[in-house]
């Protein structure tokens, strides 16, 4: 629930009749240490490259992730969990959302964008919900790094426009290294997506997503192969 949801009437009036519990995802570090904790207090000794594969393979499923380190303590009789291990037993069970693809490439991590984006591809998600998750944010950095050009520091940005203190340091670092004409660039390339995604404009909403997303990242964009006969 968004802030003015929490201070609605009927959330209030459920906390009065019994207990509101708010419970917030975890980000990518905690959700690590969660999964090598949780490994060890099953009495498995995992490697650290076991831990980072089984965080990539169950990313945002917790429940999911339960259920593959109990198969791990089944099965591997001496404790030890090493990459191999999880290549072999464990399922590819990562849950991704739009705003994880948000902050992944306001973090520039450009490898986990992408296997995120990948992700929300293969789970049906839908162009024009990814377009809006992206251009949201992108307009709220148009608009703060205007701001932050004229002179005012980050630091007062982000609190003039009420960035969340855990979103800090991701919109932070995007605004160090994005410029106000950058962000209205990518603006105009998401309406162009947004076209090709309703049949409006010619080319493929997913290949643009890609580009626009390692763009945010500050990654290297990748080279658009052109079909014959597609002008370009």
């Amino acid at each position: 629930l968004g802030a003015a949801a929490r201070k609605s009437k009927w959330v209030q009036e459920l906390d009065k009749a019994g207990v509101v519990m708010f419970v917030w995802p975890l980000s990518g570090a905690e959700f690590t240490a969660w999964v090598q904790q949780r490994m060890r207090q099953r009495g498995l000794r995992p490697t650290a490259e076991a831990v980072t594969l089984l965080t990539d393979r169950v990313e945002g499923n917790l429940l999911a992730c339960m259920q593959e380190i109990d198969k791990l303590t089944l099965l591997q009789d001496d404790g030890v969990v090493d990459a191999e291990a999880v290549m072999s037993l464990v399922g590819d069970n990562a849950r991704y959302d739009v705003y994880g693809l948000v902050d992944a490439a306001l973090s520039g991590d450009g490898a986990r964008s992408v296997r995120v984006l990948q992700g929300l591809r293969a789970e049906g998600v839908v162009p024009q919900i990814v377009i809006w998750a992206l251009a949201r944010e992108i307009r709220q950095l148009a608009s703060m790094a205007a701001v932050v050009e004229s002179g005012q520091s980050i630091q007062k940005v982000l609190g003039q426009y009420r960035v969340w203190a855990a979103r800090k340091s991701l919109v932070g670092g995007a605004l160090k290294r994005l410029r106000a004409t950058d962000c209205n660039g990518m603006l105009q390339h998401c309406a162009l997506i947004d076209r090709i995604s309703k049949g409006q404009a010619g080319g493929k909403a997913w290949d643009e997503l890609l580009q626009l997303t390692l763009q945010l990242a500050g990654a290297p964009v990748l080279p658009v192969i052109k079909q014959a006969g597609q002008p370009c």
